[in-house]
């Protein structure tokens, strides 16, 4: 296919349509998404416990934090607190591989992901520090920078898996290619907003934006893939 001129938007199929793609290959690799998503349930359920538990006694154990990292607020729980950071950092960089993987169709499996998060993990942390600088700094720049940033560079770690690059190309590739594709990337990014604010719901919320999450985790492989084949 013809490139694509980086002036020119293209625009993919609609983000809400990546649902049922998403869904469908989580469904047929379940056996690898649920040991590695069992670390944010956990991280969630111990949240709302903890919070629940809080309400009741001011002296509560500790709040768990997802995704990023994980804060304790007793100092007991320390090492318990290393662990599961660590836990949660590792099972975020095999989910990375393991999207990517199951979006261009190839088989894998837990001893694979483990080779690859060796091989690419360092650069992967990196990666993140550094989108994650520029988004706080964009940010800081009345927001609509950091907003651009995250546009440029939310792909970035997929380009560094699927073609071993390291984190500048990663960044200077994806960079380049949402140019074209900014549209198509933020309906991923806006769905994925979106299935954030059920979380809001009473009670059960954070529970259905975890399953809604899984689910669609796929997609922004699934749009890198797109991109790829259209460039």
């Amino acid at each position: 296919m013809a490139k694509k001129d980086s002036k020119t938007t293209v625009k993919l199929e609609s983000a809400f349509s990546l649902f049922s793609k998403s869904s469908e290959m989580v469904m047929k690799n379940l056996s690898l998404f649920a040991p590695l998503y069992a670390i944010p349930f956990v991280v969630e359920l111990s949240t709302e416990l903890a919070q629940a538990t809080s309400n009741a006694d001011s002296n509560a154990t500790n709040a768990i934090s997802s995704f990023s990292g994980v804060s304790v607020n007793t100092a007991g729980f320390g090492g318990l607190a290393i662990l599961i950071f660590g836990a949660s950092l590792l099972a975020q960089l095999a989910l990375y591989i393991l999207q990517l993987k199951v979006a261009e169709g190839t088989q894998t499996d837990f001893g694979k992901l483990w080779k690859a998060v060796k091989h690419y993990g360092v650069r992967l942390i990196g990666l993140g520090f550094c989108v994650g600088i520029l988004f706080v700094l964009g940010l800081i720049l009345f927001i609509v920078p950091g907003l651009i940033v995250l546009r440029r560079y939310y792909l970035s770690p997929y380009y560094m898996i699927d073609k071993d690059l390291s984190i500048t190309d990663a960044m200077r590739a994806s960079a380049k290619d949402s140019i074209p594709f900014a549209t198509s990337i933020w309906g991923v990014l806006g769905v994925t907003v979106l299935i954030s604010l059920t979380s809001l719901i009473p009670l059960a919320g954070w529970l259905i934006a975890l399953v809604l999450s899984v689910f669609y985790s796929v997609a922004s492989a699934i749009r890198y893939q797109q991109i790829k084949a259209s460039t």
